[in-house]
């Protein structure tokens, strides 16, 4: 099952600055960034798009992008996966 068009891995740092130039490296590049409601910026190389976020948790996660993402989540718990946020 494709869960949507676009996959975004989200990262909670404690250290925004130093998580992006180790991404830098990498060879990815700012794509936009704020630091409102707290300092987040998202990053790409092309293929991976990253969302970085100093919220005060760190913690790694999946966002997906569809239009029909209310079916793929009444999908996904029909087979007993559990979803913990949605937005």
């Amino acid at each position: 099952m494709k869960l949507g068009k676009a996959t975004q891995i989200s990262i909670g740092t404690s250290d925004i600055q130093k998580s992006f130039a180790f991404y830098q490296k990498l060879g990815f590049q700012k794509i936009a960034g704020d630091t409102l409601p707290y300092p987040w910026i998202q990053i790409s190389d092309g293929s991976i798009l990253l969302h970085l976020n100093q919220d005060g948790q760190k913690y790694m996660g999946l966002a997906y992008f569809s239009k029909e993402m209310d079916k793929k989540v009444n999908d996904l718990e029909k087979m007993g996966i559990k979803i913990f946020l949605k937005k």
